[in-house]
């Protein structure tokens, strides 16, 4: 597993958060940055540098603009 800022104890576990059924949170303010290595397990996903500094880059933009960037935006950060 990749190095990340992500802390890894949560006061929450997916078990006590409300989900849609594709498993995205229905409250935004239930994110924790530690979710992250619950939420990789559940969709068997390494969690490699790229992928952490992407979502890094959607929380930032999330957190900005209250709403999820394009994926435009999101293949340009890539870049």
């Amino acid at each position: 597993m990749a190095h990340s800022k992500f802390k890894t104890d949560c006061l929450k576990s997916l078990d006590d958060l409300k989900r849609d059924e594709e498993g995205f949170l229905l409250n935004t303010s239930d994110w924790e940055p530690c979710l992250i290595n619950e939420l990789a397990a559940e969709a068997d996903l390494a969690l490699t540098a790229e992928r952490l500094a992407n979502i890094e880059f959607i929380r930032s933009y999330f957190d900005t603009d209250q709403s999820v960037p394009e994926a435009r935006v999101v293949l340009k950060h890539m870049e």
